[in-house]
């Protein structure tokens, strides 16, 4: 790695210190699991597409059933290597290809302090990449080898040598769909400089005076745009246009996605119309309102389950995201049965920016969409996280003041906001109460939403 401007470490260094927080940890590995399985689930029903699919374009299938088990056993051989590359980035650090989920290339330095919490994200990334490498590696082997059988050059009996042949030697397209697996799980998929997510993050370097004030923000651009992007895939609707634009087997991919989606929505839609499960608290209301909100024991991105409030905002990417967007839609103007006004349909549209930001590596750029959006009151949050990560080992401290002290706190200025997340002091801060006067207390330690 090159030697880093002042500039560059202070910004790294703030960054590792964010993401050093047990949650974002404990997020990234189960992201990676959820992911793997996911991909490996969804294969049966892109095999059943694949057929009428292939059919109706003139081709040879792309998916088959029989690449299921090979698929799961894959996964298995994969963890293994996964472990042993973990363990040298935990030792090593790592490498300027497994930093590049945060955008810092070569400007991470390379000492334990400064990148730990990079060390640890890029060591779990690496089992992920193993996995999901792996079990492409042996699906797609079964899949040549039953390509060929289709096309008569070898019997059936001599499929699974062929599969084995595959799996040793790999054609060029079967690495190219192993580098998009492992992108896939990972969020990692690189974009076009030009597109929409170059365009951003452009405008995330914007200068005054010398000083790029939006800097922090710009390496976690390109994993929540990854993972807003596949959530489309199962947004009911949207997995369909993006379908359309889409040949061969990724057209299959991509309905495949829409179903599992649509029947996600299906399944959840009961707790929307019982008023079970809500989005965020209501935009554009007094401070009181949306105290009020908070004492009825909600939380952002909350589905009722036994009486007890459970979020689902940081459960599960990237199928959180049509949840994420239509509890928005429904708390902007559905709810109360109202015909959409310019408010509640700017509402409704800012939704999807929020599903893009709101998740588990981007707590700052949810707060600058906040910001953008209702400047009046949410610029003073904005200005409170960016207090915040000027405290060494943020992320962390902010999860042990949480656990030694789990009384939700009344924070209302930069100086509290830095407060609240030191253990100990945190204490010294008025607690928030619910409609009867109570403290409300926050749930579930470390471990909450995971």
């Amino acid at each position: 790695l090159n030697k880093p401007t002042v500039g560059k470490r202070i910004l790294t260094n703030a960054i590792n210190w964010v993401l050093s927080s047990p949650k974002s940890q404990i997020g990234n590995a189960i992201s990676g699991i959820f992911t793997n399985a996911l991909r490996i689930a969804r294969k049966p029903l892109e095999a059943a597409i694949e057929v009428p699919m292939a059919a109706i374009e003139g081709r040879q299938r792309e998916a088959y059933l029989n690449e299921v088990i090979p698929s799961m056993v894959g996964a298995m051989r994969g963890y293994p290597d996964g472990i042993r590359r973990m363990l040298y980035i935990l030792r090593h650090g790592a490498a300027a290809e497994d930093v590049v989920k945060f955008d810092m290339g070569k400007q991470a330095p390379g000492s334990v302090w400064e990148t730990f919490s990079f060390r640890a994200l890029s060591a779990v990334d690496a089992v992920t990449k193993s996995i999901a490498m792996r079990s492409e590696r042996y699906g797609g082997a079964m899949r040549e080898a039953t390509k060929e059988y289709t096309a008569g050059k070898i019997s059936k009996a001599d499929i699974s040598n062929r599969a084995s042949e595959f799996v040793v030697s790999p054609t060029a397209a079967m690495e190219e769909a192993e580098i998009k697996a492992a992108q896939e799980t990972t969020f990692t998929k690189p974009h076009d400089p030009r597109g929409l997510v170059g365009s951003l993050k452009r405008l995330l370097t914007w200068e005054v005076g010398g000083v790029q004030p939006l800097k922090f923000i710009q390496p976690f651009v390109d994993v929540p745009a990854n993972i807003f992007y596949e959530g489309m895939s199962y947004t009911p609707g949207v997995g369909l246009v993006k379908a359309l634009t889409k040949s061969g087997k990724e057209r299959s991919e991509e309905l495949a996605k829409n179903i599992i989606g649509s029947g996600i929505a299906a399944a959840f839609g009961s707790y929307l119309l019982e008023g079970k499960m809500w989005g965020k608290p209501p935009v554009g209301t007094s401070r009181a309102d949306r105290d009020a909100w908070y004492r009825k024991h909600k939380i952002p991105y909350g589905i009722d389950i036994g009486g007890k409030a459970v979020a689902f905002d940081r459960i599960g990417e990237p199928l959180n995201i049509p949840l994420k967007i239509m509890a928005d839609i429904h708390d902007s103007y559905l709810k109360d049965g109202k015909q959409p006004d310019k408010v509640r349909v700017m509402s409704a549209v800012t939704a999807f920016g929020r599903a893009m930001v709101d998740n588990s590596y981007t707590a700052g750029l949810s707060d600058l969409f906040d910001a953008i959006e209702d400047p009046g009151r949410y610029g003073t949050k904005f200005l409170q996280r960016i207090a915040q990560m000027a405290v060494p080992l943020s992320g962390a401290m902010r999860v042990a003041a949480q656990t030694i002290d789990p009384t939700v706190r009344d924070v209302r200025s930069i100086a509290e906001s830095v407060q609240s997340i030191i253990p100990g002091l945190s204490k010294g801060l008025p607690a928030k109460r619910d409609l009867l006067g109570r403290d409300i207390v926050r749930e579930g330690g470390i471990v909450q939403p995971y």
